[in-house]
């Protein structure tokens, strides 16, 4: 437990009236709360309960409106987000924010979002507010530089039944058609949860910086589920360590 705990130990009669019953009573103190933890039987604990004490824990407060609320229903501070709806899994970074917007309703995880981090709140309300269908989205820390987020967000879409290689030609076609098109549109096709995957590498110019971009497709009968990567550095894999984790979940009708 966080926080000071303090204890006293006594004697009481037992529930019959006669004899004495050992008893330790804990007191554990929280700003300008405490709790007192009375423990008692016909022999005395070793330790006099402190294993039992030690497992205790404050709980965070109920939102107030200023800060995000217990329920965290489509929100994870990183670790693996499972996506049934669309039947994969992938594993977010240690110090990300993960984002699984069909787990919850749109506005409960911009509210909820707004007492851990309230640019990325807004961050978050732009991208489900557009019309792209993202099924997750994951955050890093804030570059204090050129305030962006590197991010590895899933788009999903119908496939249009045409073969990987077909698909990465024509989406490297339409890259190397934009006017922030700073270099890049290179492919690669690599075998990751048991099939080939497409990659599509290439950086997009701004004003004030550029950034590095990683596309990675995975087709699945009628659908493509796209794994955009981007940050302001293109870290040495490309972001295939994160590409790796995906997992095609198992369908519970089968």
């Amino acid at each position: 437990s966080s926080g000071p705990a303090f204890v006293i130990g006594i004697s009481q009669p037992g529930p019959d009236g006669s004899g004495a019953v050992p008893t330790t009573v804990y007191f554990v103190a929280r700003d300008d709360e405490f709790r007192t933890i009375d423990c008692l039987a016909p022999t005395a604990a070793d330790d006099d309960w402190l294993s039992v004490v030690e497992t205790w824990e404050w709980l965070a407060p109920e939102s107030d409106g200023t800060s995000a609320s217990t329920d965290m229903t489509g929100i994870s501070t990183a670790g693996r987000v499972d996506v049934p709806e669309q039947g994969y899994s992938l594993v977010a970074p240690a110090d990300w924010i993960s984002v699984h917007p069909t787990a919850g309703d749109a506005d409960w995880i911009v509210e909820n979002l707004q007492g851990i981090d309230p640019e990325l709140a807004s961050l978050v309300e732009s991208a489900l507010g557009a019309s792209t269908d993202f099924s997750l989205l994951t955050f890093g820390a804030l570059d204090a530089e050129t305030g962006f987020r590197e991010n590895c967000n899933v788009i999903d879409y119908p496939s249009q039944g045409q073969s990987l290689g077909s698909l990465l030609a024509q989406e490297a076609a339409a890259v190397e058609d934009l006017d922030r098109l700073a270099s890049g549109a290179e492919t690669t096709v690599l075998e990751i949860a048991g099939g080939d995957v497409g990659r599509l590498d290439y950086w997009l110019e701004f004003p004030q910086f550029q950034t590095a971009h990683a596309a990675y497709y995975f087709v699945e009968d009628a659908t493509v589920h796209l794994l955009t990567c981007t940050g302001v550095v293109r870290p040495e894999d490309d972001w295939a360590s994160i590409a790796k984790t995906w997992e095609w979940l198992a369908d519970p009708a089968a």
